[in-house]
């Protein structure tokens, strides 16, 4: 007699169970349910021990409570072995109808997704039963008269599991919680678990609803997956006809704990009453990241399938989700086009117009190693790990001894500051790019250079702990050794050896450019002081370049290796072999040059403009002033096709012209990188000169 037993029914009729079997038990495979049982509804008079009648004690009731969902088809959803798992009554179009449920018994004859097992059984039993039970007093009956039928038994809704606290930092609940004074149902809800649960509220749903499996991921990496996140999956192939795509739904991280509500012991006609909740700790063996999708899974994926893999696999051989862009290599590549279409179809969409300066394959190689246990390649391209909240202002960052890598966070040494794999570099967390200059290795502080918060075009913001810090090994940086002014020509740093023999540096907002080291210095020519001399005692050529400002910079300033285009080696009034130019010359002795005229084809942005020097004599210095200097011409502008050439009026025996590229202020901002002047270089389409020359005997013959 009581206990507990499983019924199935096959529908209501008003309040009233319309059952189809007793002691089903055995339909769910459980062995510690032993088929129907008898049930006392009716005690007629009697009282308890405390007088109070025996009908009216919730001790002595019965209650009926929901165990199960009907699902179609049911093949799709895994037992949960050991554990439980949980399924998602979709709506893709009302999310805040969305439910999850949970469950662990999957019935295939009856497509039914069940919650029930023996620890929640006893669990429910022992509680209801909570504290003593005044006993029955054979002979002793109330005053009310024994009722005319026996009272209908209690039935236990499934009210909404209490909120779940803890996980991640921020995570929608979806729905809201139905205002209803049913503490027992309440409480109940919250032990089961079985409907509304993960932060989602029971709804009603009409037959037809998607019914699909939510599947378990190692771990969240770098970010979660949010409502309708278009994602890759596959089931564990290397080869990416494997992938298949979808959309996220639903995204969540179980929390350690969770509470459960309680109720105030009450008689059944009595007043309910709800008492404080309780903390439970969330079952371990649940714990971690699920995810539901839009439509469904892939045919390749097996739910569930995604822990228990070898840490020396090669990741892209696990079933994992990935999010463009993930950073994830590709799978089987092997050419690439550069050009054509943006989805490399031959159909009929424009060609973007773009400019490719250079493509690069890199290997990845940070992060191998730094974990024992792990095969190197796993741990390819991982990023240290925020332990405390970065300011704009701050000039120094603590990471905590873990990787983030395609396997997950992973925990590991003082070794893993070796991430960062040079003294001094960059690092890119967020949208922010900095420069480090130093590493604690006991501590996990890195400190950052002056000057070295929000570098190429990025702005310093503040980052919370947990965000990922990437090191950039492909652009080469080193520090000032010294304090340098605008006209220096030697820029002496800590070290040059990452850097080519000859290129270009950014230094604070300033671009220049360098033709040679010497130790560990760049070096550039220097301007002569007396024109013609070439004495080498003027400031450096190539400071200030592509229209930025030659500017001082204090010693520990961040020296970074800048990709360009096009040289701008050209500087006004100076002559040394390093200036980049066009030379072209007309030889004529005795002419009369009149005028030269030259066409340059447009570039789409101002302040780049292409200008010449003419020197009428070979005595003449190029770096003379051309405004003092007869014979020199500065020529800062072609002619267009019906403008007046440019009048020189002058004999000699030559024209020699310097063709070079004049960058104005404002083509290149440091700031932002919103400017692209620096960038181009205008083309010379035409160059002619205009001479009357004496008359030659170009042949004769004697008679």
């Amino acid at each position: 007699i009581g206990g507990v037993e499983v019924v199935r029914y096959s529908g209501t009729d008003g309040n009233k169970l319309i059952l189809t079997r007793r002691g089903a038990q055995d339909e769910l495979d459980v062995d510690y349910l032993d088929g129907a049982r008898a049930f006392i509804l009716d005690y007629g008079s009697l009282l308890d021990t405390d007088g109070n009648e025996v009908n009216e004690r919730m001790e002595r009731s019965l209650f009926c409570v929901p165990i199960s969902l009907p699902v179609s088809p049911v093949g799709l959803f895994p037992s949960g072995v050991g554990t439980c798992q949980y399924a998602q009554v979709t709506h893709t179009d009302a999310g805040e109808l969305t439910e999850w449920i949970r469950y662990n018994i999957v019935q295939p004859s009856f497509r039914q997704l069940v919650r029930l097992d023996e620890e929640i059984v006893l669990g429910i039993v022992d509680w209801f039963h909570a504290g003593s039970v005044p006993p029955i007093q054979s002979g002793l009956l109330g005053g009310s008269p024994p009722p005319l039928s026996s009272p209908a038994p209690a039935v236990v809704s499934t009210i909404p599991s209490a909120p779940q606290s803890g996980g991640v930092t921020w995570r929608p609940q979806l729905g809201e919680e139905e205002e209803l004074a049913l503490p027992l149902s309440r409480a109940i809800a919250d032990r089961l678990r079985f409907r509304g649960v993960a932060d989602t509220y029971p709804q009603t749903h009409e037959a037809g609803t998607p019914v699909l499996p939510v599947f378990r991921v190692d771990s969240f990496v770098q970010m979660n997956p949010g409502a309708q996140d278009p994602v890759f999956l596959t089931g564990g192939l290397v080869a990416s006809a494997g992938m298949q795509t979808n959309v996220v739904h639903r995204g969540y991280s179980t929390p350690a704990s969770t509470p459960i509500r309680t109720y105030q012991d009450f008689l059944v006609n009595g007043a309910a009453a709800e008492a404080a909740s309780t903390v439970e700790g969330y079952p371990v063996i649940e714990r971690g990241e699920w995810v539901g999708l839009s439509t469904g899974l892939p045919t390749d994926l097996v739910v569930g399938s995604v822990g228990g893999a070898s840490s020396n696999e090669d990741p892209r051989l696990l079933p994992r989700m990935a999010k463009f862009p993930s950073g994830e290599r590709p799978s089987s590549a092997d050419q690439v086009a550069i050009g054509g279409n943006a989805n490399g179809a031959n159909d009929t969409l424009p060609i973007p117009e773009v400019v490719v300066d250079e493509v690069v394959f890199q290997t990845l190689t940070h992060g191998q190693g730094l974990i024992n246990g792990y095969a190197p390649e796993s741990l390819a391209g991982s990023g240290l790990v925020l332990g405390e909240d970065l300011s704009e202002s701050d000039t120094a960052l603590r990471v905590n001894f873990t990787l983030l890598s395609s396997r997950g966070q992973l925990s590991g040494d003082r070794e893993v500051l070796n991430t960062l794999p040079f003294n001094v570099g960059l690092a890119r967390i967020g949208d922010e790019i900095l420069c480090y200059v130093g590493k604690d290795y006991d501590t996990g502080w890195v400190e950052l250079a002056p000057g070295g918060r929000g570098l190429l075009g990025t702005r310093p913001t503040p980052h919370a702990a947990g965000t990922v810090l990437y090191p950039i090994t492909t652009i080469p940086v080193c520090l000032l050794a010294a304090e340098i002014d605008g006209d220096s020509a030697e820029l002496p740093v800590d070290d040059s050896t990452r850097f080519p023999e000859e290129g270009t540096l950014l230094i604070g907002a300033e671009l220049c450019h360098y033709t040679g080291k010497a130790g560990s210095a760049f070096t550039m020519p220097r301007a002569s002081l007396e024109v013609g001399l070439q004495d080498g005692e003027g400031p450096g050529v190539f400071r200030g370049r592509f229209g930025t400002e030659p500017a001082a910079a204090l010693a520990g300033t961040p020296v970074i290796f800048f990709p360009w285009r096009y040289w701008d080696r050209w500087q006004p009034g100076c002559d040394v072999p390093e200036l980049s130019y066009l030379g072209l010359r007309v030889d004529q002795p005795g002419a009369l040059f009149e005028d030269v005229f030259y066409q340059v084809d447009p570039i789409p942005f101002g302040g780049v403009t292409m200008e010449s020097m003419l020197r009428m004599h070979r005595a003449l210095p190029w770096d003379g002033d051309p405004d003092e200097t007869p014979g020199l011409f500065l020529l800062d502008r072609g002619t267009e096709k019906d403008e007046q050439p440019w009048v020189l009026d002058v004999v000699s025996d030559a024209l020699e012209a310097r063709f070079f590229v004049e960058y104005q202020p404002g083509c290149f901002d440091p700031i932002n990188g919103g400017r692209h002047g620096w960038k181009y270089t205008p083309r010379l389409r035409r160059f002619g000169v205009g001479y009357e020359a004496p008359g030659e005997v170009l042949w004769s013959v004697d008679r």
